[in-house]
Protein backbone atom coordinates (compact mmCIF):
# COMPACT_ATOMS: atom_id res chain seq x y z
CA UNK A 1 0.00 0.00 0.00
CA UNK A 2 1.05 3.36 -1.08
CA UNK A 3 1.56 6.25 1.73
CA UNK A 4 2.52 8.73 -0.77
CA UNK A 5 -0.22 10.73 -2.73
CA UNK A 6 0.49 12.15 -6.46
CA UNK A 7 -1.09 15.10 -7.87
CA UNK A 8 -0.67 16.17 -11.24
CA UNK A 9 -1.37 20.09 -12.47
CA UNK A 10 -2.10 21.23 -15.50
CA UNK A 11 -1.40 19.92 -19.01
CA UNK A 12 2.17 19.15 -18.82
CA UNK A 13 1.76 18.05 -15.23
CA UNK A 14 -1.14 15.36 -16.44
CA UNK A 15 0.95 13.86 -19.06
CA UNK A 16 3.92 13.57 -17.42
CA UNK A 17 2.38 12.43 -14.11
CA UNK A 18 0.48 9.79 -15.63
CA UNK A 19 3.59 8.58 -17.88
CA UNK A 20 5.59 8.67 -14.31
CA UNK A 21 2.69 6.13 -12.74
CA UNK A 22 2.66 3.76 -16.59
CA UNK A 23 6.84 3.55 -15.68
CA UNK A 24 6.69 2.67 -12.04
CA UNK A 25 3.54 0.01 -12.86
CA UNK A 26 5.64 -1.88 -15.36
CA UNK A 27 8.22 -2.39 -12.47
CA UNK A 28 5.64 -3.12 -9.50
CA UNK A 29 2.26 -3.14 -10.13
CA UNK A 30 1.31 -2.25 -6.54
CA UNK A 31 2.94 0.91 -6.71
CA UNK A 32 0.79 3.99 -5.78
CA UNK A 33 -1.94 2.32 -5.09
CA UNK A 34 -3.69 2.74 -1.63
CA UNK A 35 -5.77 -0.20 0.07
CA UNK A 36 -9.05 -0.13 -2.21
CA UNK A 37 -6.51 -0.47 -5.06
CA UNK A 38 -7.16 2.73 -6.77
CA UNK A 39 -3.86 4.92 -7.53
CA UNK A 40 -3.33 7.87 -4.94
CA UNK A 41 -3.64 10.55 -7.48
CA UNK A 42 -5.34 13.69 -8.11
CA UNK A 43 -5.04 14.92 -11.83
CA UNK A 44 -5.71 18.38 -12.18
CA UNK A 45 -6.40 21.07 -15.16
CA UNK A 46 -8.12 23.70 -16.00
CA UNK A 47 -9.46 23.10 -19.23
CA UNK A 48 -10.40 19.17 -20.07
CA UNK A 49 -8.51 18.39 -22.99
CA UNK A 50 -5.95 16.64 -21.53
CA UNK A 51 -7.22 14.80 -18.68
CA UNK A 52 -10.32 13.55 -21.05
CA UNK A 53 -6.86 12.13 -23.64
CA UNK A 54 -5.71 10.69 -20.45
CA UNK A 55 -8.85 8.96 -19.83
CA UNK A 56 -9.30 8.07 -23.18
CA UNK A 57 -5.69 6.50 -23.50
CA UNK A 58 -5.97 2.80 -23.01
CA UNK A 59 -2.26 0.77 -24.46
CA UNK A 60 -3.13 -2.74 -22.53
CA UNK A 61 -5.77 -2.51 -25.32
CA UNK A 62 -3.95 -1.56 -27.99
CA UNK A 63 -4.79 -3.24 -32.00
CA UNK A 64 -3.19 -2.77 -35.17
CA UNK A 65 -4.31 0.32 -37.05
CA UNK A 66 -4.82 -1.39 -40.65
CA UNK A 67 -7.93 -3.29 -39.14
CA UNK A 68 -11.07 -1.31 -40.40
CA UNK A 69 -12.86 -3.60 -36.87
CA UNK A 70 -9.70 -2.48 -35.25
CA UNK A 71 -10.81 1.55 -35.91
CA UNK A 72 -14.04 0.75 -35.32
CA UNK A 73 -13.58 -0.73 -31.57
CA UNK A 74 -11.17 2.43 -30.84
CA UNK A 75 -13.81 4.79 -31.61
CA UNK A 76 -16.37 2.91 -29.94
CA UNK A 77 -13.73 2.83 -26.64
CA UNK A 78 -13.43 6.57 -27.08
CA UNK A 79 -17.06 7.30 -27.30
CA UNK A 80 -17.77 5.45 -23.63
CA UNK A 81 -14.46 6.99 -22.33
CA UNK A 82 -15.97 10.40 -23.52
CA UNK A 83 -19.04 10.11 -22.04
CA UNK A 84 -18.00 8.80 -18.77
CA UNK A 85 -16.06 12.09 -18.69
CA UNK A 86 -18.51 14.40 -20.36
CA UNK A 87 -20.29 13.03 -17.27
CA UNK A 88 -17.66 14.04 -14.68
CA UNK A 89 -17.36 17.60 -15.62
CA UNK A 90 -21.22 18.16 -15.18
CA UNK A 91 -21.27 18.88 -11.15
CA UNK A 92 -19.39 20.59 -8.60
CA UNK A 93 -16.81 23.78 -9.66
CA UNK A 94 -14.02 21.07 -9.16
CA UNK A 95 -15.36 19.18 -12.48
CA UNK A 96 -16.10 15.82 -11.46
CA UNK A 97 -19.08 13.74 -10.43
CA UNK A 98 -19.48 11.92 -7.08
CA UNK A 99 -19.85 7.97 -6.97
CA UNK A 100 -17.95 7.57 -10.50
CA UNK A 101 -17.24 3.80 -11.22
CA UNK A 102 -14.11 2.57 -9.60
CA UNK A 103 -11.51 1.63 -11.99
CA UNK A 104 -12.68 3.63 -15.25
CA UNK A 105 -10.02 4.92 -17.43
CA UNK A 106 -7.06 3.23 -18.76
CA UNK A 107 -5.24 -0.06 -17.03
CA UNK A 108 -8.24 0.72 -13.94
CA UNK A 109 -6.16 3.37 -12.57
CA UNK A 110 -8.32 6.40 -12.23
CA UNK A 111 -11.57 7.05 -11.08
CA UNK A 112 -13.89 9.81 -11.27
CA UNK A 113 -13.87 11.94 -8.04
CA UNK A 114 -9.56 11.61 -9.07
CA UNK A 115 -10.29 14.27 -11.63
CA UNK A 116 -10.41 17.82 -10.89
CA UNK A 117 -11.23 20.17 -13.97
CA UNK A 118 -11.66 24.14 -14.06
CA UNK A 119 -13.26 26.28 -16.29
CA UNK A 120 -11.30 27.86 -18.79
CA UNK A 121 -7.80 28.24 -18.50
CA UNK A 122 -5.31 30.54 -16.70
CA UNK A 123 -3.71 33.01 -20.05
CA UNK A 124 -0.49 31.58 -19.13
CA UNK A 125 -0.75 34.24 -16.38
CA UNK A 126 0.93 32.86 -12.74
CA UNK A 127 -1.29 35.86 -10.66
CA UNK A 128 -4.77 34.27 -12.91
CA UNK A 129 -3.57 30.79 -11.62
CA UNK A 130 -2.75 31.53 -8.35
CA UNK A 131 -5.75 34.15 -7.06
CA UNK A 132 -8.30 32.73 -9.77
CA UNK A 133 -8.58 28.83 -8.93
CA UNK A 134 -10.15 29.11 -5.38
CA UNK A 135 -12.81 26.35 -6.32
CA UNK A 136 -10.13 24.18 -7.79
CA UNK A 137 -7.48 24.14 -4.98
CA UNK A 138 -10.73 23.02 -2.99
CA UNK A 139 -11.48 20.56 -4.54
CA UNK A 140 -7.89 19.04 -4.88
CA UNK A 141 -7.98 19.75 -1.11
CA UNK A 142 -11.40 18.01 -0.45
CA UNK A 143 -9.77 14.97 -2.62
CA UNK A 144 -6.21 14.86 -0.29
CA UNK A 145 -8.66 14.76 3.01
CA UNK A 146 -10.45 11.69 1.38
CA UNK A 147 -6.89 10.43 1.23
CA UNK A 148 -5.85 11.29 4.78
CA UNK A 149 -8.77 9.92 6.12
CA UNK A 150 -8.34 6.24 4.40
CA UNK A 151 -4.77 6.29 5.53
CA UNK A 152 -1.87 7.99 6.29
CA UNK A 153 0.02 10.13 4.05
CA UNK A 154 4.04 10.34 4.69
CA UNK A 155 4.35 12.43 1.66
CA UNK A 156 2.46 14.51 -1.14
CA UNK A 157 4.29 14.50 -4.47
CA UNK A 158 3.20 17.63 -6.90
CA UNK A 159 3.63 17.67 -10.77
CA UNK A 160 3.39 20.77 -12.75
CA UNK A 161 5.73 23.12 -15.17
CA UNK A 162 6.71 26.55 -14.50
CA UNK A 163 5.74 28.48 -17.92
CA UNK A 164 2.32 28.60 -18.35
CA UNK A 165 -0.28 30.02 -15.72
CA UNK A 166 -2.02 27.10 -14.71
CA UNK A 167 1.38 25.05 -13.82
CA UNK A 168 3.51 27.70 -11.85
CA UNK A 169 0.54 29.51 -10.69
CA UNK A 170 -2.46 26.89 -9.59
CA UNK A 171 0.52 24.34 -9.40
CA UNK A 172 2.35 26.29 -6.29
CA UNK A 173 -0.99 27.61 -5.04
CA UNK A 174 -1.45 23.94 -4.48
CA UNK A 175 1.77 23.53 -2.88
CA UNK A 176 1.32 26.39 -0.48
CA UNK A 177 -1.98 25.03 0.45
CA UNK A 178 -1.09 21.24 1.12
CA UNK A 179 1.51 22.58 3.14
CA UNK A 180 -1.45 24.59 5.80
CA UNK A 181 -3.39 20.93 5.14
CA UNK A 182 -0.19 18.67 6.02
CA UNK A 183 2.11 19.98 7.75
CA UNK A 184 4.05 17.35 8.95
CA UNK A 185 4.01 15.12 5.54
CA UNK A 186 6.91 16.03 3.20
CA UNK A 187 5.97 17.89 0.49
CA UNK A 188 7.80 17.18 -2.97
CA UNK A 189 7.27 19.41 -6.49
CA UNK A 190 8.69 18.43 -9.73
CA UNK A 191 9.15 21.11 -11.24
CA UNK A 192 9.77 21.19 -15.38
CA UNK A 193 11.82 24.58 -16.23
CA UNK A 194 10.75 26.02 -19.64
CA UNK A 195 13.10 26.37 -22.16
CA UNK A 196 15.81 29.19 -21.98
CA UNK A 197 14.75 30.56 -25.37
CA UNK A 198 10.80 31.39 -24.65
CA UNK A 199 8.03 29.58 -24.66
CA UNK A 200 5.17 32.47 -23.50
CA UNK A 201 6.22 36.37 -23.06
CA UNK A 202 5.20 35.92 -19.45
CA UNK A 203 7.20 32.49 -18.57
CA UNK A 204 10.23 34.09 -16.94
CA UNK A 205 8.39 36.08 -14.38
CA UNK A 206 5.87 33.19 -14.06
CA UNK A 207 8.94 31.40 -12.93
CA UNK A 208 10.82 33.11 -10.56
CA UNK A 209 7.03 33.88 -8.99
CA UNK A 210 6.27 29.89 -8.56
CA UNK A 211 10.14 29.01 -7.38
CA UNK A 212 9.65 31.73 -4.84
CA UNK A 213 6.66 30.11 -3.65
CA UNK A 214 7.97 26.88 -3.63
CA UNK A 215 11.46 27.60 -1.78
CA UNK A 216 9.07 28.50 0.90
CA UNK A 217 6.42 26.23 1.38
CA UNK A 218 7.96 22.58 -0.33
CA UNK A 219 10.53 20.57 1.53
CA UNK A 220 12.45 19.62 -1.66
CA UNK A 221 12.01 20.83 -5.49
CA UNK A 222 12.61 18.19 -8.06
CA UNK A 223 14.04 20.33 -10.77
CA UNK A 224 14.17 19.35 -15.02
CA UNK A 225 14.75 21.66 -17.27
CA UNK A 226 13.14 21.12 -20.92
CA UNK A 227 16.39 22.40 -22.39
CA UNK A 228 18.54 19.91 -21.02
CA UNK A 229 15.74 16.57 -21.87
CA UNK A 230 15.72 17.81 -25.37
CA UNK A 231 19.25 18.11 -25.60
CA UNK A 232 19.49 14.59 -24.34
CA UNK A 233 16.66 13.00 -26.39
CA UNK A 234 18.02 14.83 -29.59
CA UNK A 235 21.54 12.89 -29.02
CA UNK A 236 19.80 9.80 -29.10
CA UNK A 237 17.64 10.55 -31.90
CA UNK A 238 19.15 10.79 -35.35
CA UNK A 239 16.82 10.08 -37.97
CA UNK A 240 13.10 10.53 -36.24
CA UNK A 241 11.96 14.17 -34.73
CA UNK A 242 11.38 14.41 -31.47
CA UNK A 243 7.98 14.21 -30.04
CA UNK A 244 6.64 15.97 -26.53
CA UNK A 245 5.91 12.22 -26.17
CA UNK A 246 9.70 11.71 -26.85
CA UNK A 247 10.42 14.49 -23.67
CA UNK A 248 7.74 13.36 -21.76
CA UNK A 249 8.88 9.81 -21.37
CA UNK A 250 12.68 10.84 -21.04
CA UNK A 251 11.00 12.66 -17.56
CA UNK A 252 8.89 10.17 -16.36
CA UNK A 253 11.79 7.40 -16.49
CA UNK A 254 14.18 9.75 -14.78
CA UNK A 255 11.40 10.38 -12.13
CA UNK A 256 10.64 6.56 -11.75
CA UNK A 257 14.21 6.25 -11.43
CA UNK A 258 14.55 8.47 -8.78
CA UNK A 259 11.24 7.80 -7.10
CA UNK A 260 10.63 4.30 -7.53
CA UNK A 261 11.80 1.63 -4.66
CA UNK A 262 13.04 -1.61 -5.92
CA UNK A 263 12.10 -4.76 -4.31
CA UNK A 264 12.83 -6.01 -1.13
CA UNK A 265 14.81 -2.48 -0.49
CA UNK A 266 16.53 -2.34 2.96
CA UNK A 267 17.52 -0.21 5.04
CA UNK A 268 21.47 -0.14 7.07
CA UNK A 269 18.89 -2.32 9.96
CA UNK A 270 18.25 -4.55 7.27
CA UNK A 271 14.57 -3.81 7.75
CA UNK A 272 12.64 -3.90 4.69
CA UNK A 273 11.81 0.37 4.14
CA UNK A 274 8.07 0.90 2.25
CA UNK A 275 8.79 4.32 0.76
CA UNK A 276 12.28 5.84 0.28
CA UNK A 277 11.00 9.55 -0.36
CA UNK A 278 12.06 10.70 2.96
CA UNK A 279 15.66 9.30 2.58
CA UNK A 280 15.83 10.36 -0.70
CA UNK A 281 14.75 14.11 0.37
CA UNK A 282 17.06 14.05 3.78
CA UNK A 283 20.24 12.42 1.83
CA UNK A 284 20.29 15.70 -0.79
CA UNK A 285 19.35 18.18 1.08
CA UNK A 286 21.91 18.93 3.78
CA UNK A 287 20.59 22.65 4.51
CA UNK A 288 16.84 23.99 4.34
CA UNK A 289 17.55 26.53 2.13
CA UNK A 290 19.20 24.03 -0.15
CA UNK A 291 16.09 22.61 -1.82
CA UNK A 292 16.18 22.57 -5.28
CA UNK A 293 17.36 19.54 -6.72
CA UNK A 294 18.72 18.42 -10.03
CA UNK A 295 18.46 14.59 -11.84
CA UNK A 296 19.96 12.58 -14.43
CA UNK A 297 19.01 9.38 -15.96
CA UNK A 298 20.91 6.73 -18.66
CA UNK A 299 19.68 3.46 -19.06
CA UNK A 300 20.39 0.52 -21.58
CA UNK A 301 17.66 -1.27 -23.21
CA UNK A 302 19.71 -4.99 -23.70
CA UNK A 303 19.73 -4.46 -27.37
CA UNK A 304 23.15 -5.30 -29.22
CA UNK A 305 26.25 -5.02 -26.95
CA UNK A 306 25.79 -5.53 -22.97
CA UNK A 307 25.49 -2.80 -21.02
CA UNK A 308 28.75 -1.19 -19.51
CA UNK A 309 28.16 0.53 -16.23
CA UNK A 310 31.02 2.99 -16.65
CA UNK A 311 29.44 4.21 -20.00
CA UNK A 312 26.08 4.92 -18.42
CA UNK A 313 28.40 6.38 -15.59
CA UNK A 314 29.93 8.55 -17.89
CA UNK A 315 26.80 9.75 -20.01
CA UNK A 316 24.99 10.69 -16.55
CA UNK A 317 28.07 13.10 -15.80
CA UNK A 318 28.04 14.89 -19.09
CA UNK A 319 24.54 15.91 -18.44
CA UNK A 320 25.76 17.10 -15.26
CA UNK A 321 27.68 20.90 -16.51
CA UNK A 322 31.35 21.60 -15.19
CA UNK A 323 31.03 25.02 -15.94
CA UNK A 324 28.37 27.47 -14.97
CA UNK A 325 26.86 29.04 -18.79
CA UNK A 326 25.99 32.64 -16.71
CA UNK A 327 29.40 32.68 -15.25
CA UNK A 328 31.84 30.58 -17.23
CA UNK A 329 34.56 31.57 -14.24
CA UNK A 330 32.68 29.67 -11.53
CA UNK A 331 32.87 25.76 -11.72
CA UNK A 332 29.83 23.84 -11.10
CA UNK A 333 29.92 21.73 -7.29
CA UNK A 334 27.47 19.35 -5.68
CA UNK A 335 26.77 19.34 -2.26
CA UNK A 336 25.30 15.85 -2.11
CA UNK A 337 24.13 13.15 -4.15
CA UNK A 338 22.63 9.57 -4.50
CA UNK A 339 23.12 7.29 -7.54
CA UNK A 340 20.92 4.42 -7.81
CA UNK A 341 22.25 1.91 -10.21
CA UNK A 342 19.51 -1.12 -11.39
CA UNK A 343 20.53 -4.19 -12.94
CA UNK A 344 21.68 -7.63 -12.40
CA UNK A 345 25.24 -7.27 -11.90
CA UNK A 346 24.43 -4.13 -9.76
CA UNK A 347 25.89 -5.31 -6.04
CA UNK A 348 29.13 -6.32 -7.66
CA UNK A 349 29.81 -3.09 -9.49
CA UNK A 350 29.08 -1.05 -6.44
CA UNK A 351 32.44 0.19 -5.56
CA UNK A 352 33.68 0.63 -8.75
CA UNK A 353 30.68 2.96 -9.78
CA UNK A 354 31.53 5.21 -6.31
CA UNK A 355 35.12 5.92 -7.57
CA UNK A 356 33.55 6.84 -11.15
CA UNK A 357 30.80 9.31 -9.95
CA UNK A 358 33.42 10.64 -7.59
CA UNK A 359 35.90 11.45 -9.93
CA UNK A 360 34.13 12.90 -12.74
CA UNK A 361 31.41 15.23 -10.04
CA UNK A 362 33.17 18.41 -8.73
CA UNK A 363 31.77 17.80 -4.98
CA UNK A 364 32.42 20.72 -2.03
CA UNK A 365 35.32 20.06 0.07
CA UNK A 366 33.56 20.41 3.14
CA UNK A 367 31.38 17.56 3.29
CA UNK A 368 33.70 13.83 4.05
CA UNK A 369 30.70 11.80 2.77
CA UNK A 370 28.59 13.44 -0.59
CA UNK A 371 27.73 10.30 -2.57
CA UNK A 372 25.64 7.28 -1.80
CA UNK A 373 25.43 4.93 -4.19
CA UNK A 374 22.39 2.35 -4.23
CA UNK A 375 21.88 -1.16 -5.95
CA UNK A 376 18.74 -2.64 -7.26
CA UNK A 377 16.40 -4.47 -9.38
CA UNK A 378 15.68 -3.39 -13.11
CA UNK A 379 13.60 -0.34 -13.82
CA UNK A 380 10.16 -1.48 -15.68
CA UNK A 381 11.15 -3.08 -18.98
CA UNK A 382 14.70 -1.76 -18.89
CA UNK A 383 17.35 -4.17 -18.10
CA UNK A 384 20.12 -1.51 -16.80
CA UNK A 385 19.44 2.30 -15.70
CA UNK A 386 21.34 4.61 -13.76
CA UNK A 387 19.63 7.42 -11.94
CA UNK A 388 21.90 10.22 -10.40
CA UNK A 389 20.25 13.07 -7.99
CA UNK A 390 22.00 15.80 -6.69
CA UNK A 391 22.30 18.94 -4.70
CA UNK A 392 23.93 21.09 -7.40
CA UNK A 393 24.72 24.91 -8.07
CA UNK A 394 24.24 23.67 -11.74
CA UNK A 395 20.44 24.41 -11.16
CA UNK A 396 21.76 28.30 -11.11
CA UNK A 397 21.67 28.66 -14.75
CA UNK A 398 17.89 27.86 -15.20
CA UNK A 399 17.32 29.89 -11.99
CA UNK A 400 19.38 32.70 -12.69
CA UNK A 401 18.91 33.15 -16.42
CA UNK A 402 14.87 33.52 -15.56
CA UNK A 403 15.72 35.63 -12.72
CA UNK A 404 17.62 38.17 -15.12
CA UNK A 405 15.54 38.44 -17.65
CA UNK A 406 12.13 38.47 -15.56
CA UNK A 407 14.22 41.71 -13.63
CA UNK A 408 14.81 43.43 -16.96
CA UNK A 409 10.97 43.25 -17.53
CA UNK A 410 10.12 44.48 -14.66
CA UNK A 411 12.14 47.51 -14.93
CA UNK A 412 10.48 48.76 -17.94
CA UNK A 413 6.93 47.59 -16.49
CA UNK A 414 6.15 44.95 -19.48
CA UNK A 415 2.93 43.10 -18.91
CA UNK A 416 3.12 44.18 -14.83
CA UNK A 417 -0.87 45.53 -15.57
CA UNK A 418 -2.10 41.78 -16.32
CA UNK A 419 -0.39 40.75 -13.12
CA UNK A 420 -2.34 43.70 -11.26
CA UNK A 421 -5.74 43.10 -12.35
CA UNK A 422 -5.38 39.07 -11.44
CA UNK A 423 -4.14 40.23 -7.69
CA UNK A 424 -0.53 40.34 -7.93
CA UNK A 425 1.18 43.49 -7.17
CA UNK A 426 4.86 44.98 -6.79
CA UNK A 427 5.57 43.80 -3.56
CA UNK A 428 4.98 40.15 -4.92
CA UNK A 429 7.65 40.46 -7.45
CA UNK A 430 10.57 42.66 -5.06
CA UNK A 431 9.54 39.14 -2.73
CA UNK A 432 10.36 36.71 -5.32
CA UNK A 433 13.23 38.42 -6.83
CA UNK A 434 15.12 39.01 -3.15
CA UNK A 435 14.25 35.59 -2.45
CA UNK A 436 15.59 34.01 -5.63
CA UNK A 437 18.96 36.25 -5.51
CA UNK A 438 19.72 34.66 -1.92
CA UNK A 439 19.06 30.83 -3.55
CA UNK A 440 21.77 32.16 -6.66
CA UNK A 441 23.60 33.75 -3.88
CA UNK A 442 23.94 30.22 -1.68
CA UNK A 443 24.62 28.13 -4.28
CA UNK A 444 26.79 30.14 -6.12
CA UNK A 445 29.23 30.42 -2.79
CA UNK A 446 29.94 26.89 -3.06
CA UNK A 447 32.44 26.98 -6.03
CA UNK A 448 34.05 30.20 -4.26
Amino acid sequence: MSDVVFVFVGQCGVTVGDAFLRQCRKHDASFGRGADGLMRAVLVDTEPKVVRRVLQADPAKAVPRASKASRASRASRASRASRATRSSESSEPGGNASGGTPGCGPLHMYQDQQVVVGQGGRGANFACGFNGSDAVVEAVLERVRREAESATISAVVVVHSLGGGTGSGLGSRVVASLRDLLPSSLLASVAILPHMSGETPLQHYNTCLALATLQRCADVVFCFENDALLTDVGARKTQKGISFDDLNGKLARSLAGALLPPRQQQDRLGRFAQSRLWDLVTSVCPAEAWKLVSCWHAEHHGRGDPADPAKLATHVCKQHPRYSAENTLHGVCAAQAVCWFRGSSAHELHQQLADKLTKELNFVAWNPSPLHVHAGGGLGTTETALTLVANSSCVTDPVGHALRRAKEMYAAGAFLHWYRRNGTCEGDFTTAFECLDNVVADYASWSL
